[in-house]
């Protein structure tokens, strides 16, 4: 993909038109997410990942087990919350992630560091499992958070489409072309300004 800062975009565009995704589609998908994935870890291409993993969960593409690992190695909390949720939600992660090495760093200072998205989610919703059970309970803020159920990530939130019932009378404003490692069923489409919300940094679970 020559520019995969757009990945945002393009899952949109592509969940308005998912109808039209055949068989041949989802495997230049799968082709395209693992190697963005593969690419951009090494770099810690954060944006970059977490939005490859929203297009595997959105339109149910495999990621292969060596770029789980390679998204375990970055320690970023938005992508690896991704990953922990397609590994205990469904069986789009192939192969066995090394999730222990995320366990291993669920360490007392880790609720005071940048990671702390990663270990109170993960904890919490029961995908990681630190050596002390009482991890979020000794610690008063988190614990707050805990009893009340706050929770950062929905995993079941989604991007809305561009295009709704009410398009059909809105007048169109923009056009963006997309061709995805060779995908040419969806060329153009036609964006009403009322569905235009190019404000998406994270993906939608957060």
């Amino acid at each position: 993909m020559i520019e995969p800062s757009v990945l945002d975009i393009v899952t949109r565009i592509l969940l308005t038109y998912e109808k039209y995704l055949d068989a041949v589609s989802k495997q230049r998908l799968k082709a395209l997410v693992n190697c963005i994935i593969n690419d951009h870890s090494p770099i810690n291409h954060n944006f970059e990942i977490s939005w490859a993993l929203w297009l595997a969960k959105t339109f149910k593409i495999e990621v292969e087990e060596l770029c789980a690992n390679k998204i375990i190695e970055t320690k970023d909390s938005i992508s690896n919350l991704i990953l922990l949720d397609l590994i205990n939600n469904t069986s789009l992660v192939l192969g066995t992630p090394q999730i222990a090495k995320l366990d291993t760093e669920l360490k007392e200072d880790i609720l005071f560091s940048e990671h702390w998205l990663l270990a109170y989610e993960g904890v919490k919703k029961g995908w990681l499992t630190p050596a002390n059970p009482n991890l979020l309970n000794e610690n008063l803020f988190f614990n707050i958070l805990k009893d009340l159920d706050v929770e950062f990530y929905d995993a079941n939130k989604q991007l809305k489409p561009y295009l709704s019932l009410k398009s059909k009378t809105t007048p169109i404003i923009a056009q963006e072309t997309v061709v995805i490692s060779g995908i040419k069923d969806i060329e153009t489409v036609d964006a009403p300004q009322d569905y235009l919300d190019f404000s998406d940094s994270i993906p939608s679970g957060f």
